[in-house]
C-alpha cells in the first residue's frame, strides 16, 4: 500500500524540502515543491510519522494506512535553535556529529559548534559522536514553539575501541501462530509483546509468515502481554512467562476487533485532520480524512477510552474521550466549536515581540506549558480553546508574571484580552571568579535549578533563569521575580565543565550584585547490591537546598555523580510506589575525591 501526505505551515502554505520519517520501517523521504511526500510498500495497520525542515518540526503523529486512505495533511510548526559547543578539554572538537533518529543533523565546525535547529516541544535528545571519543549527548524539555536559542558546552572524553566478537543477540525467543476463529492460519499479521512489568519497558514486534508462524526472538525474560493485530482483527491479551532457557510458544485467535468512526463538531459538520487516540496494550492512533472519518486498526478485546483533538487544539484544553467497544458500529465523537483569545502585551508602553502565553485552570495554576509568540505587534492569537473557565499567564524576557484570572469562553467565541502590560522584573548582575580569582568566561550562572535542561521560554515563567558569563566572566539576569513574602530566599550558583562549581548563594531580595567563586567537584561512585539486572532505576543525590542530581543505574547496580561541589549529600533510589529500594546513605564528597558509597537492596 501507499500512504501520501503533504507538509504545510501554520498558514497552510506548501513546505518543499522537509524530511519525513515513517517507523516502522525506519524510511525517510522529502517533500517535493508542492510539499507532496509519499510511502510505497507500506502493510496496512499503524505507522508513527514526524518531520523536520530548518526550523520547522512536526512532532510524532500517528497514522493508520489502510486501502482508500486519503493523504494525510502534517502541519510543521517553528521549534528551537541548538547552539552546542563541543571540546575536548579546551579545545574544539572538529567533525563532530550531532545525530537524530539515527540520522546526522548537524557537524561541528572549526570552532566546535554545530547549530541544529527545529526541536519540537516536549523531550529532546540529541547525540553527539566524534571518531576516537566516547559518544556523548544533550537533552532538553521544550515548550511549545519556544523560539530562541540554546547554548550549550558538550565535554566528550577519549573512548576505547569495542570488538565485535559476531555472538548472537542474548534474550529470550516467543513463538507461535497467528489463526482465524475457525482456527485456519492468518498470514501478515502484527504480533506485539509488550512488558507486563512497568520497570522494564520493552517491547518487540513482528510479523506472521504465509503459514501464520511468527518468532520474536531477543526478549528479555519475564513476563509480557502478547497480541496479534490484522486488517480490523485482534487477538485478546495473552498473559506469557518468558524464560532465557527454551522457547515459549502460544496461539493467538483474531476476531474482529475494529474501533473506527467519524468525528463532527456540535452541528455535525465533519472534522478533517483531527487527531484520534486511545490507548491499549499499545496507543494507537489516526488523523481524519476530508469526511472527518477515522479508522484506529483492532485492539484487543474490551473496552477502550477514544479522544478526538481538533488540528491545532490547544495541549490544555483536551476534550473528554468516549468509552468505546471493539468491533461496534461506527462510533461518532463530537467536539465542541473552539474559542480564540486574542490580545496585545506591552512593556513600557512598546509591543513585545517575544513572549510567552501560558493557559490555566483557575483552581491549578502550574507554570507549565507555555507557547511562545514572536512578531512585530505584540499581538498573540491562542486559538484551540475549550468552552469554559481559564486564567491566562503572560511573560517574556526581563519581564515579572503577569495573571489574569477569571476568562470565562463559551463555544466558538472569540475573545480579545485587550492591552497587557508587563512589568520589569529584577535585575541581577555579577561576576564568576576561579579558586585563585581569575575571572572565568563560559560558566553558567542560574537562579534556581543549574543542572535543568528547560528552554527560555519555560524559564521565563518558573523563575529559574540562567546566564552565560563573557570574556570578564560577568553576566547579567534580567526578569528576576522578587521573593513572596514569607518565602526562602531562592539560590544562585555557577558551573563550568573543567572549573568546577560555585556554592550556593542566597539571591539578594532587590537584586544587585553577586560573586561566585568556583571551587573543585568531587565524584560519587556507588553500587547497588542485589538489585535485579533488569530493573530500570533512578538514583538522587540532595545536598541541603540545591537541586536535586539524578544517575542511571547501569545493569550491574554501578552508578556515578560527577562535578559535585564539596558537601554532605544525601543518596536514595527513586523507584514506582510498592518496589523494594535500598536505604538511603549519607556521603560525604571533598574537592578532588571520589566517595565510594553502596546500598543493600533489603532481601524478600
Amino acid at each position: 500500500m501507499r500512504l501520501d501526505g503533504r507538509l504545510v505551515d501554520d498558514t497552510g502554505r506548501p513546505v518543499a524540502g522537509g524530511r519525513v520519517w515513517i517507523y516502522p520501517g525506519d524510511a525517510h523521504t522529502d517533500s517535493d515543491d508542492a510539499g507532496a511526500f509519499g510511502f510505497d510498500g507500506l502493510a496496512s495497520g499503524r505507522y508513527r510519522l514526524w518531520a523536520r525542515k530548518d526550523e520547522l518540526y512536526v512532532a510524532i503523529t500517528m497514522v493508520t494506512v489502510r486501502a482508500g486512505r486519503e493523504p494525510v495533511t502534517l502541519t510543521m510548526r517553528r521549534g528551537l535553535t541548538l547552539r552546542v559547543q563541543v571540546v575536548d578539554g579546551d579545545a574544539p572538537v572538529t567533525g563532530a556529529r550531532a545525530v537524530m533518529n539515527d540520522e546526522a543533523v548537524a557537524i561541528t565546525d572549526e570552532r566546535g559548534c554545530a547549530i541544529v535547529r527545529g526541536l519540537g516541544p516536549d523531550f529532546q535528545m540529541i547525540d553527539v559522536m566524534a571518531d576516537g571519543y566516547a559518544p556523548a549527548y544533550v537533552s532538553m524539555w521544550l515548550a511549545d514553539d519556544p523560539g530562541g536559542t540554546i547554548e550549550r558546552t558538550l565535554q566528550l572524553t577519549r573512548g576505547v575501541p569495542v570488538e565485535d566478537d559476531d555472538e548472537p543477540e542474548p534474550g529470550a525467543t516467543l513463538r507461535g501462530s497467528t489463526v482465524d476463529a475457525e482456527g485456519g492460519p492468518v498470514a501478515g499479521a502484527w504480533v506485539v509483546a509488550v512488558t507486563a512489568d512497568s520497570d522494564r519497558p520493552d517491547d518487540l514486534d513482528g510479523r506472521s509468515d504465509d503459514h501464520g508462524r511468527f518468532e520474536l526472538r531477543g526478549l528479555a525474560a519475564g513476563a509480557y502481554d502478547v497480541f496479534a493485530h490484522w486488517e480490523g482483527r485482534a487477538s485478546a491479551l495473552a498473559e506469557v512467562t518468558i524464560a532465557d532457557d527454551a522457547p515459549t510458544d502460544v496461539e493467538l485467535v483474531l476476531r474482529d476487533a475494529r474501533v473506527a468512526g467519524v468525528v463532527v463538531d456540535t452541528d455535525g459538520a465533519p472534522i478533517a485532520g483531527a487527531e484520534v487516540r486511545a490507548e491499549a496494550a499499545v496507543v494507537n492512533g489516526d488523523v481524519t480524512d476530508s469526511q472527518g472519518r477515522f479508522d484506529l486498526g483492532a485492539f484487543p478485546a474490551g473496552e477502550y477510552e477514544v479522544v478526538a483533538t481538533w488540528p491545532h487544539q490547544h495541549p490544555r484544553c483536551l476534550t473528554d474521550g468516549t468509552m468505546v467497544r471493539t468491533g461496534a458500529p461506527a462510533v461518532r465523537l463530537v467536539l465542541p466549536r473552539l474559542a480564540t483569545l486574542t490580545g496585545r502585551v506591552l512593556l513600557d508602553g512598546t509591543p513585545m515581540t517575544s513572549f510567552g502565553v501560558l493557559l490555566t485552570r483557575p483552581q491549578f495554576v502550574v507554570n507549565r506549558d507555555p507557547i511562545g509568540v514572536h512578531g512585530t505587534d505584540g499581538r498573540f492569537e491562542l486559538r484551540g480553546v475549550t468552552p469554559g473557565a481559564w486564567g491566562l499567564l503572560v511573560a517574556g524576557p526581563g519581564t515579572s508574571l503577569e495573571r489574569i484570572t477569571e476568562i470565562s469562553v463559551a463555544e466558538g467565541a472569540r475573545i480579545d484580552l485587550g492591552d497587557i502590560s508587563l512589568t520589569r522584573g529584577q535585575r541581577v548582575t555579577g561576576q564568576v571568579r576561579d579558586a585563585a580569582g581569575d575571572p572565568v568566561a563560559g560558566a553558567r550562572v542560574a537562579i534556581g535549578d543549574l543542572e535543568g535542561d528547560h528552554d527560555p521560554l519555560q524559564r521565563w515563567f518558573s523563575g529559574d533563569l540562567d546566564a552565560t558569563t563573557d570574556a570578564r566572566g560577568r553576566f547579567v539576569l534580567d526578569g528576576v521575580p522578587a521573593r513572596s513574602p514569607g518565602a526562602r530566599p531562592r539560590i544562585i550558583s555557577a558551573i563550568h565543565p573543567r572549573r568546577g562549581t560555585s556554592r550556593d548563594r542566597d539571591l539578594p531580595d532587590a537584586g544587585g550584585e553577586v560573586e561566585l567563586t568556583l571551587l573543585a567537584t568531587g565524584a560519587i561512585e556507588g553500587v547497588i547490591d542485589g538489585l535485579l539486572p533488569d530493573r530500570i532505576v533512578t538514583m538522587m543525590a540532595r545536598c541541603g537546598r540545591r537541586s536535586a542530581r539524578t544517575a542511571m543505574v547501569e545493569s550491574a547496580g554501578e552508578f556515578r555523580f560527577d562535578g559535585l561541589p564539596p558537601g554532605t549529600y544525601e543518596l536514595e533510589m527513586i523507584v514506582p510506589p510498592g518496589r523494594p529500594r535500598a536505604a538511603p546513605v549519607t556521603v560525604a564528597v571533598a574537592a578532588g575525591q571520589r566517595a565510594a558509597v553502596r546500598l543493600i537492596m533489603p532481601r524478600h
